[in-house]
């Protein structure tokens, strides 16, 4: 069911591993997007991060801080009709 835009379609756990640098037990709300692995992983491993890219960096909640971010993220599945899903907000509290 991983193409379906409910719980475990869109909404599934991603959990890092990453002994002496994150803490263990870390949680985080924050709503993050495949694309923001690339970069995430640029900025910790102190790469650039390309250009025109529409992910953005949640280092600093793998790390532990707290960090806002606010972006509309949407998704639409044309397989059934009337598939949507969408979020206006992406905050971290």
């Amino acid at each position: 069911i991983k193409r379906d835009l409910y719980e475990g379609g869109i909404r599934t756990p991603f959990v890092a591993k990453w002994p002496g640098n994150i803490k263990s037990g870390t949680e985080s709300k924050l709503l993050a997007t495949f694309w923001d692995v690339l970069p995430t992983l640029a900025e910790i491993s102190g790469t650039e991060t390309p250009l025109n890219i529409d992910g953005i960096s949640f280092r600093k909640d793998l790390f532990g801080e707290k960090q806002k971010t606010t972006r509309p993220l949407y998704w639409e599945f044309n397989g059934v009709i009337g598939r949507q899903s969408g979020f206006t907000k992406r905050e971290n509290h």
